[in-house]
């Protein structure tokens, strides 16, 4: 990953999870509030251990090549267990279940700019909190 090192984290916790957000420089993308790009990164705990992680990058499409980014994810993991497109916010959503990992994927096409997140969740942790 293209990542400078972050410079300070923001802390959340909410139900047991502290979560440790940082705002930077992440897969090429500067956070630049002023010219509406964002690139954050982030890893959470429960019980003192790690159980997730995710990232965003939202940005003008001549800063970052989502598609390139999709393309490789889908690469490393293979075809996703599910994929749902919502054609009316021109958004793809992916999930792949591992034995040890879930990930989740949103891919969106926002005219101008492109919005891309992906959460790496401890597999156990996914099914106990993120199904339904």
């Amino acid at each position: 990953m293209d990542a400078e090192a972050p410079k300070q984290a923001k802390i959340y916790e909410s139900d047991g999870v502290t979560e440790y957000e940082f705002e930077d420089t992440f897969l090429g993308v500067k956070t630049e509030l002023d010219m509406d790009n964002v690139a954050r990164m982030a890893c959470f705990f429960a019980d003192s251990k790690l159980k997730g992680a995710w990232y965003y990058i939202y940005t003008s499409k001549d800063k970052f090549d989502m598609n390139k980014e999709v393309e490789a994810i889908k690469a490393k993991l293979g075809a996703p267990d599910s994929l749902r497109n919502d054609a009316e916010n021109a958004t793809d959503h992916y999930v792949w279940l591992k034995d040890r990992t879930a990930v989740k994927m949103l891919a969106r096409d926002a005219g101008d700019k492109y919005r891309f997140e992906v959460y790496y969740y401890e597999r156990q942790w996914y099914n106990a909190n993120m199904v339904k």
